[in-house]
């Protein structure tokens, strides 16, 4: 009822997400989550409503509402759903460092390693310092270099890796220096 005489946009999103909260309060319950059960229902109700409340939202929610979607896929257990949603957060709603490790977030979560990849692409892109480029690229190398299978692969990565760790000690070296020469 209340849905049906909201007027705005913002009101529906608001009457979704308190749906959703209710939903979701049942679906969070300890159990087992079986087809029929009260807990998968709920779930799923919470879901829709959730979506709605995406499509209602206004810009400077969507991004609280994506996250709520993407933990309710978790919770679920639709892993492929989730995954999408949290790229989409992750190259819409991120940027600079924040998008690199969201990215590198989803590889280590469901093992696809075009994800590491995607980070590293994202950080070559990314207007942030050179130092923080590095870092990035050094974690995220690290971890692929640890999923990859002996290989050709693995030594171009751990070759990378090595370059980059040099890079970024070189860079660390000289803001180092900056740093001593400004407190003289």
């Amino acid at each position: 009822m209340a849905l049906s005489s909201a007027k705005d946009k913002s009101e529906k999103c608001q009457i979704n997400l308190a749906l959703a909260d209710i939903y979701t309060s049942r679906a969070t319950r300890i159990g087992f989550l079986t087809q029929n059960s009260d807990k998968k229902i709920s779930g799923e109700k919470a879901l829709h409503h959730l979506m709605d409340a995406y499509r209602y939202s206004l810009k400077d929610t969507r991004i609280h509402v994506l996250k709520r979607i993407a933990e309710m896929q978790r919770n679920l257990g639709r892993k492929d759903d989730w995954k999408n949603t949290k790229t989409v957060i992750a190259l819409k709603f991120l940027k600079g460092e924040e998008r690199c490790m969201a990215l590198s977030s989803i590889a280590d979560k469901t093992h696809d390693l075009s994800y590491y990849h995607k980070a590293l692409t994202e950080a070559k892109k990314a207007k942030i310092s050179t130092v923080s480029k590095a870092r990035i690229q050094e974690i995220v190398y690290g971890k692929l270099l640890n999923r990859l299978p002996e290989g050709e692969e693995k030594a171009d990565v751990d070759k990378k890796l090595e370059h980059v760790k040099k890079i970024s000690l070189a860079d660390m070296r000289k803001l180092y220096s900056l740093k001593n020469d400004k407190s003289k």
